[in-house]
């Protein structure tokens, strides 16, 4: 999961291309690219990163990244779901300045502005966008531009969003310290249900303890521990909604070896105890 540049301009005419991609698990690694992206999952579970921010993602998951914000995807371990997706790539000068500035742009620059640290969308209307971003890959290249600029403008118009990474915290994503975030994100995203203390995760990145923690959480705007906490304990409230599993073999297949250390845990995270969370869950999905 080493953070890398990713060359998507295949040559200097390059300003959209829109495509399913269809592989056995999402693998790109935690990368960056100067072009925007849109992003719908048609099918496969695991984990979403963008900037310092991260998630699970399910099917239906669409989110939109403005330019050079790092981000990936990645499958959980024991997913066997193919991995689908609608991608959108444009250069941030397909639409012209001009045009932007128009009362008629008002709002898709907006939005587009709020890309800068991630959108997510949420709700029942994400379907019609699921029809919608699957035909914009079956048309010829006029039809795609005039069919998303109408896309664009419907997706301005969304209620339901959220920005995932304030513009604050992007300040703090230094692109040169990537490749040492993504290792650091890779060996938690395997070993999470395991032990991990900071001296081995320090020595992974050739750096002391203290020096590795003042690193970790200037990048990331949280300590270390609180990060590897938080992961484990979303990793948990999807073992809570998706499987019969006790709260018991959920809090060491979490990598807690103590109950107590884990309802504190979830608590702080959550706001609720692993029953509660478990409980609320179904009955708002009865």
């Amino acid at each position: 999961m080493k953070a890398q540049f990713e060359q998507l301009r295949t040559n200097t005419d390059f300003i959209f291309n829109a495509f399913m991609l269809d592989k056995d698990g999402f693998d790109a690694p935690f990368h960056f690219h100067p072009e925007y992206e849109l992003t719908f999952i048609l099918s496969s579970a695991g984990t979403r990163y963008v900037g310092n921010h991260f998630e699970d993602f399910k099917e239906n998951d669409m989110v939109l990244l403005g330019p050079n914000l790092p981000h990936c995807w990645k499958n959980h371990a024991n997913q066997t779901q193919a991995a689908s997706a609608v991608v959108v790539h444009w250069d941030q000068y397909l639409i012209d300045k001009k045009w932007l500035d128009s009362p008629a742009f008002t709002r898709i620059k907006k939005m587009l502005q709020h890309a800068a640290g991630g959108l997510r969308f949420q709700g029942p209307g994400l379907k019609d966008f699921r029809y919608k971003l699957k035909r914009l890959t079956t048309l010829t290249s006029f039809e795609q531009f005039h069919y998303f600029l109408e896309i664009l403008h419907q997706l301005s118009l969304y209620d339901h969003t959220t920005i995932l990474t304030s513009q604050s915290d992007m300040h703090h994503l230094d692109y040169a310290n990537n490749e040492r975030i993504g290792l650091t994100l890779d060996y938690i995203r395997k070993n999470f249900s395991r032990k991990i203390n900071l001296k081995k995760t320090a020595n992974l990145n050739r750096m002391t303890e203290e020096a590795f923690s003042r690193f970790f959480s200037k990048v990331m705007r949280k300590s270390f521990f609180c990060y590897l906490n938080e992961y484990r304990i979303n990793h948990a409230c999807t073992q809570l909604i998706e499987t019969d599993k006790t709260i018991s073999e959920i809090c060491y297949n979490s990598g807690y070896d103590t109950q107590p250390f884990f309802f504190r845990q979830f608590k702080k995270f959550k706001g609720c105890t692993p029953g509660n969370y478990r409980l609320n869950y179904l009955q708002t999905a009865r």
